[in-house]
């Protein structure tokens, strides 16, 4: 059983030890305490900055996930610059904004020989070529050759979720090619929480709700603080009709982690689809409050204003919200119903049309 407790009590007894120190760093960025790993993996960098260049990738992991891309680039060029890493030139390459920049990089890792890398290369096949399920053929091949390299399996998880999110390979089954790897990643790593991360997600993919309800239960024993186990535990019982169940779960999430703003979300849509519509309020208010620095918190208000017609609120909101978004959020707009309901209308055309421009 490991907690969050446990992990920076861990990061205190190895303060002075990078080699003992990394695992800990990584292993808060996967349990989604971002500041307390950025803080470890800078000080993994700080006393070895050329022993670990994993450090680096998962310090700008890091500061991605806060939405704070300028610090995850530069995170991944101090790295390149200390160790020389192929494997840094493959992240920066697939997380840069600058295209030229991007396309140098591919450029330069191209003949290289490291699993890790020809793994990133082959990964993109899937996702940009003509034939997304041959690629994937090629590198479940290339990942079966290199079955003891973890990083390479995790690489072929990630492409397995993503072309089955995007829906490039329909007929593709998670629970037949993804979950036994991630199963595998369980059984050989038991005190991290990465391969249950990457096996709920999957199964949440595959819209297997009774198959969530067990895995996110069997993460529980394991990690029995985690927010997110809970919350995917909560989606699970609301799409197999447990609303009550559901609403339990995503209030432990939400107490594990105030701050988490995807519980509330779905605690307040289940209020708001019950006509609980002051307290489903109350909570889409709270996001931004709880967590400040999540600068897409209160589109969900705005969203929810979108749905109840009291647009002079939603326009209110969201004008304010806008200059602070990052550019993929206001990308991944353009799919969303309510927020496209709201960019159209006249007061706000502006910012759909700055929207375009950005693209």
């Amino acid at each position: 059983m490991r907690t969050v407790e446990s992990l920076l009590i861990e990061s205190r007894d190895h303060w002075d030890n990078a080699k003992a120190l990394f695992p800990v760093g990584r292993e808060l960025h996967d349990r989604n305490r971002l500041p307390a790993a950025r803080a470890v993996l800078e000080r993994v960098i700080e006393l070895d900055p050329t022993g670990e260049p994993d450090a680096y990738a998962y310090l700008s992991y890091a500061w991605f996930r806060d939405t704070n891309p300028e610090e995850g680039e530069k995170a991944l060029r101090r790295g390149i610059e200390a160790t020389d890493s192929d494997d840094l030139r493959s992240a920066l390459a697939s997380f840069s904004s600058d295209v030229e920049v991007a396309a140098k990089l591919r450029e330069a890792i191209a003949g290289s020989e490291a699993p890790t890398v020809r793994a990133a290369i082959l990964a993109r096949e899937c996702y940009g070529g003509d034939d997304p399920a041959a690629a994937v053929e090629k590198l479940e091949a290339f990942a079966a050759e290199h079955g003891s390299n973890m990083d390479v399996q995790e690489n072929l998880m990630w492409v397995l979720l993503t072309v089955k999110g995007r829906k490039l390979v329909p007929d593709l089954d998670l629970r037949e090619t993804g979950v036994p790897l991630a199963d595998r990643r369980i059984e050989a790593n038991p005190n991290e929480i990465r391969g249950h991360w990457m096996k709920l997600q999957m199964l949440i993919v595959q819209e297997d709700w009774e198959a969530v309800l067990t895995a996110s239960g069997a993460a529980l024993e394991s990690f029995p603080d985690d927010e997110t186990m809970m919350c995917h535990r909560g989606r699970a019982c609301e799409n197999l009709g447990d609303d009550d169940r559901a609403m339990f779960w995503f209030g432990r999430a939400i107490g594990a982690k105030p701050s988490y703003t995807g519980a509330r979300v779905h605690l307040a849509k289940i209020h708001e689809k019950n006509d609980r519509l002051e307290l489903a309020e109350e909570i889409f208010q709270e996001i931004p409050v709880a967590n400040p620095d999540h600068t897409p918190g209160p589109v969900s208000l705005a969203l929810f204003y979108v749905r109840r017609e009291r647009w002079e609120e939603a326009e209110e909101v969201f004008n304010e919200a806008w200059p602070k978004l990052p550019s993929w959020f206001k990308h991944s707009l353009n799919d969303n119903e309510d927020a496209q309901q709201l960019l159209l209308r006249e007061a706000m055309k502006t910012l759909a049309e700055g929207s375009t421009s950005e693209e």
